[in-house]
C-alpha cells in the first residue's frame, strides 16, 4: 500500500463526516476517524467547508509529528451481528448509527 504524505490527496479518500444540528443554532461537523477535529458553521454548508479546512491543518501537523493516519472506515467488512453488553452512553452512539445505516441495534 503506497503511504500517503499528502493531506489533500489523504481527505479525497473516504473518511466518515459527521454533520450535527447545534443546540445553539448553526452546525458542528467533524470526522470520525480524526479524533479531536471538530468545525462549526452557521450553515451546514460552512460547517462542511470549515471541517475541510480544519482536517488539511489537522493532517499537515499530524504528519509532521510522525502521526500515523488511520484508514477510512470500510463497512464492507462488518455483518452488523453482535451479542455483547456495553455502558449505556455507548449504546447511546450505537443506537445513533445504526439509525443512520438505517438498521437494528439487535
Amino acid at each position: 500500500m503506497k503511504i500517503m504524505t499528502n493531506s489533500k490527496e489523504i481527505l479525497k479518500r473516504g473518511y466518515v463526516r459527521r454533520l450535527l444540528p447545534a443546540e445553539e443554532g448553526g452546525y458542528t461537523a467533524s470526522i470520525q476517524e480524526f479524533p479531536g477535529l471538530v468545525a462549526e458553521g452557521d450553515t451546514a454548508e460552512e460547517a462542511l467547508a470549515n471541517l475541510e479546512k480544519a482536517a488539511l491543518s489537522w493532517l499537515d501537523v499530524s504528519l509532521a509529528n510522525g502521526r500515523e493516519i488511520r484508514e477510512p472506515i470500510s463497512f464492507d467488512s462488518f455483518s452488523g451481528k453482535i451479542a455483547l453488553r456495553i455502558p449505556r452512553g455507548l449504546h447511546q452512539q450505537v443506537a445513533a448509527l445504526a439509525e443512520c445505516e438505517e438498521c437494528s441495534v439487535n
